[in-house]
């Protein structure tokens, strides 16, 4: 594929920072006539999302080539950039722990994948359980810059465990469905106070009972819509941070 179809500016790259010393090293390598695995990409009937490879892309453009093997994974631009949280896990050139902060921290960022729950989001990452539980509670992170006697080193930071979800509160649930029943019971009393024979009280008992479910559902309409339109409003902030993102990476 030519690398010129790849697109590289949807988000799908985790990493902190493209590490230079690795391009040209690559780059290299294939005027020396090496060959790489094929990178990843995910196509969503539009475009060709790179996911993995970045180095490998650079170093072929580095390297005047114009093609690149690429191994193609039909999907959406969400579903590349959750894929691209987990490359390098194991292979290539691997991560580094600022890398790997990044990509839980923007699973935790996320209007969607926040709601994982900790184990779901280490495994999308591939890191550890005690690393998303830090940072989802605001731990110090698990490895910290030292300075003493003029050396910078690194050393592992303290663990803070998270402190425990608080459990549910059915005082509300209690409250509403009190407020149900006694609703209920003024429709029942609105009922036998009317001054009408029992068929027409029967009536307005229906009449009465299909209102409140009319009410119910535009309740719930109401509520879907609500949650449609924050759902958009928080997919506008992730595309604009997402945005943000490339035009720092542009800049450097």
């Amino acid at each position: 594929m030519k690398l010129n179809q790849l697109t590289i500016d949807g988000g799908t790259q985790s990493r902190v920072k493209i590490i230079q010393e690795a391009v040209d090293e690559y780059a290299e390598s294939l005027k020396n006539g090496a060959r790489f695995p094929a990178v990843l990409a995910y196509y969503d009937g539009i475009k060709y999302y790179l996911t993995d490879g970045y180095h490998r892309y650079f170093a072929h453009q580095k390297a005047g080539l114009k093609d690149i093997e690429v191994t193609v994974v039909n999907g959406t631009l969400r579903d590349a950039i959750l894929r691209s949280f987990s490359v390098n896990a194991e292979n290539g050139r691997h991560r580094t722990n600022e890398d790997k902060r990044n990509a839980v921290q923007a699973m935790l960022d996320d209007f969607e994948w926040q709601f994982w729950n900790t184990a779901e989001i280490a495994k999308a990452c591939r890191v550890s359980v005690t690393l998303v539980e830090s940072m989802r509670s605001g731990a110090k992170p698990d490895v910290v810059k030292v300075t003493r006697n003029g050396k910078t080193f690194e050393r592992k930071a303290k663990y803070e465990k998270p402190e425990e979800e608080p459990k549910h509160d059915q005082s509300g649930d209690v409250i509403k469905a009190l407020a149900d029943e006694n609703d209920k019971l003024k429709d029942r009393l609105a009922v036998a106070v009317y001054a009408a024979d029992e068929s027409e009280k029967k009536l307005a008992e229906n009449t009465i009972a299909q209102l409140r479910e009319d009410i119910r559902i535009l309740e719930l309409e109401l509520k879907s819509t609500r949650i449609s339109r924050d759902t958009l409003l928080n997919e506008n902030a992730a595309m604009k941070k997402q945005i943000a993102a490339m035009q720092r990476q542009l800049k450097k």
